[in-house]
């Protein structure tokens, strides 16, 4: 198996160590190939996500679905969520943890 951190893709353009999750994996995805994430695994991120507003507001705008006012991030969290998050987006191994780091991402 195979320990993964399994990030979002956002627009802070690196990998969020505020939003994560780790998972073990029996192989290492690979760019453009489709994760499915468990239900447990998905509200995780998602509340994770929602834990720091400032966080929030800069990093995951994209994650808002429908046509949210994104100055009212806090009235529009029920259209927050990862649920689109699917396609690999980066692979990052680093001698230096015990695990790889993954970005998922919704734009395929």
């Amino acid at each position: 198996m195979v320990k993964c951190r399994i990030h979002i893709e956002n627009d802070g353009g690196a990998n969020d160590d505020k939003v994560y999750v780790d998972i073990e994996l029996p192989a290492a995805p690979r760019v453009g190939e489709i994760l499915f994430l468990s239900g447990k695994h998905q509200l995780s991120l998602e509340e994770m996500g929602k834990k720091d507003m400032k966080n929030l507001k800069v990093f995951y705008k994209k994650w808002f679905s429908g046509a949210s006012e994104y100055k009212h991030i806090e009235e529009n969290l029920k259209e927050f969520g990862f649920d689109d998050a699917l396609l690999v987006s980066s692979v990052i191994y680093s001698s230096e943890e015990n695990f790889m780091r993954i970005e998922i991402t919704t734009d395929y």
